[in-house]
């Protein structure tokens, strides 16, 4: 380093006794010189840390409020119910008080679902849409309930197209594998002997979910049939 910083020539173009001076004091230098090393490398780490758990944070609070949604979500599916027929949509609708205000929060209820935890993915997709574009100006006005209906039922009938027939022709990983697929369902006595049984129509399937159990977590796949 002495050579190609050219400190070696500087040191030998002085004199002895300066020279020795200055290389006493360069030792004294030493300690202190490892000492504010170790200070900065520690206050490096320290900021590292910090940084870190700053990201971790943030990254649990992201996740924490998307739980929180789709929990909210479920709740308001728990409520109104989940609408699975044209005949169901027009029926519940039919109940609901003649308030548009709770037929409008029923139906955004099941879009809401169906897009977040059910997560469809329709070819339009504006059917989500709460809202809608009008005139030369480009206002926003809010869907009517006849409007924000007609999303939900097309939804409706977008769960019924689904077969194994139309994932098979999608991209590999756009539906997820159980999409599709006809699955039995036993359902056993208390006996344990089974009772009856019905084979399912998988439309739509939700994230897996893990829950703790004891020595390590079980893992579910949570379905959506038809019969």
């Amino acid at each position: 380093m002495f050579v190609h910083n050219k400190t070696d020539d500087w040191l030998n173009g002085k004199n002895e006794q300066e020279k020795s001076l200055l290389l006493s004091k360069a030792r004294k230098d030493v300690k202190s010189t490892r000492q504010k090393f170790k200070e900065r490398l520690f206050e490096i780490e320290m900021c590292r840390r910090a940084n870190l758990e700053e990201k971790m944070k943030k990254a649990e609070d992201t996740e924490r409020a998307r739980i929180e949604k789709l929990e909210g979500y479920t709740s308001a599916i728990l409520d109104w119910g989940l609408w699975q027929t044209d005949a169901q949509v027009d029926l519940h609708i039919g109940t609901i008080s003649k308030c548009n205000k709770d037929k409008i929060e029923a139906l955004k209820a099941q879009l809401n679902f169906r897009r977040h935890v059910l997560i469809k993915k329709p070819k339009e997709k504006d059917v989500f849409n709460f809202t809608k574009v009008i005139g030369t100006c480009k206002r926003r006005v809010n869907l009517t309930v006849e409007e924000l209906t007609c999303n939900v039922k097309k939804l409706v009938e977008h769960a019924f197209t689904i077969t194994s027939s139309t994932v098979d022709n999608q991209e590999e990983g756009d539906v997820p594998i159980l999409v599709g697929k006809a699955i039995k369902m036993y359902f056993e006595g208390t006996d344990g002997s089974v009772k009856t049984s019905w084979t399912g129509h998988v439309i739509s399937t939700v994230d897996t979910i893990s829950i703790p159990v004891f020595r390590g977590a079980r893992l579910f796949t949570v379905v959506q049939c038809q019969v």
